[in-house]
């Protein structure tokens, strides 16, 4: 049959989505189309899906749009089926922008790289802290750096920074 005349039947594209994801009808309705179950449900009785934001996902989850669509697999395809999905889709399209612009020769891709390694470093000497902090409190001396006291936040007023800056122990 030509693949060109093929119905497409969007009740199959939701099968297969599930069949190479595992989310359910309303995680696949969120994530990918950005709608609710029902509003999905009458997409699919109507033949109605977004093929836009499908595409967009199929191609942030390296899953083979042919055979998303038409169900068939050639030789080209059938490796690309059983590509685990990302499980966040939201994620994805995050590390797709944050790629090209770290990849961007310009202003934009240079900040954003030293941010990202400034926020990294401060995550794991978050985790680094909050390890100590939990070996602490086994023993019964988490007073002794609790990490409350001293994270200064965007939004906290000038004196209060100074003030926490004060009483950190280094």
């Amino acid at each position: 049959m030509n693949k060109m005349n093929k119905y497409i039947n969007s009740r199959e594209i939701i099968d297969r989505i599930v069949e190479v994801t595992g989310w359910t009808k309303t995680k696949i309705a969120k994530d990918i189309f950005g709608i609710d179950l029902s509003n999905l449900g009458n997409r699919i009785r109507g033949d109605r899906l977004n093929f836009y934001k499908l595409i967009n996902w199929a191609l942030h989850t390296d899953v083979n749009i042919e055979w998303l669509v038409t169900g068939e697999r050639n030789s080209e395809t059938a490796d690309t089926v059983s590509v685990t999905c990302k499980d966040d889709f939201e994620t994805a399209e995050l590390v797709e922008k944050t790629k090209q612009v770290v990849q961007s020769d310009t202003i934009y891709g240079a900040a954003l790289k030293t941010n990202i390694h400034s926020f990294h470093q401060a995550m794991a000497g978050e985790e680094k802290y909050k390890a100590i902090e939990e070996r602490l409190e086994k023993v019964g001396c988490k007073h002794l750096v609790s990490i409350d006291g001293v994270r200064i936040r965007y939004d906290d007023p000038p004196q209060q920074k100074e003030e926490i800056v004060k009483r950190r122990v280094f």
